[in-house]
């Protein structure tokens, strides 16, 4: 079947329908960014148990989105909704997926991506993988202390870092440590949901 030329008539219908339906993707990422957030914030506060439903609901829809769309730049979509595609895919869980994500990151024009974005997913996904972090951006918590995953090597971690704008290694650490006592204190002055 041949194509038909394009009648440059339509050219506008076109390109309100394309702006209405990135207007409307950004809405739904920063949708999916509030409950993901609500969720973990109320995990942290000891105020719900972990919700698992929330991450894997949200992953058909941004592998979908990112498939349909390509990566969500911050010219086209916006900074908060490009921000909140990349925390999606950085809860994702699923290091395929985050690899590809990490790939149409990289390969978008500079100024399109935050580079602190693209650090914290290479990151997560050295970890999912068992791998020494390059930027030293991923903790974990046992019994209320916090603690960096492994990384490469402080100096090269320290240096890329900066180059990013960061505060060194161990500044973070302690500033990560800080934040944990700090929602301690705050969970034991804020009584439980049920009680007065």
């Amino acid at each position: 079947m041949e194509q038909q030329p394009l009648d440059w008539e339509d050219a506008p219908l076109m390109i309100e329908t394309t702006r209405h339906r990135v207007e409307r993707i950004s809405a739904e990422l920063l949708e999916m960014q509030t409950s993901d957030q609500r969720m973990r914030q109320a995990y942290v506060s000891k105020q719900a148990d972990w919700d698992k439903s929330v991450d894997a609901g949200h992953l058909p829809r941004i592998k979908a989105i990112v498939e349909a769309c390509g990566w969500p730049t911050i010219s086209e979509f916006g900074a908060e909704a490009a921000h909140a595609a990349w925390l999606l895919v950085q809860h994702a869980a699923e290091p395929v997926f985050m690899k590809h994500c990490l790939e149409l990151m990289q390969q978008a024009d500079e100024g399109e991506v935050s580079p602190l974005n693209m650090a914290f997913l290479e990151d997560r996904i050295h970890i999912m993988e068992h791998r020494p972090q390059r930027f030293g951006t991923q903790f974990y918590t046992v019994d209320d202390v916090t603690w960096p995953y492994p990384v490469d090597s402080i100096d090269t971690v320290n240096q890329r870092r900066a180059a990013l704008g960061l505060n060194s290694f161990d500044e973070n650490l302690i500033e990560m440590q800080l934040r944990a006592t700090k929602r301690r204190a705050t969970r034991r002055e804020t009584p439980a949901p049920d009680q007065p």
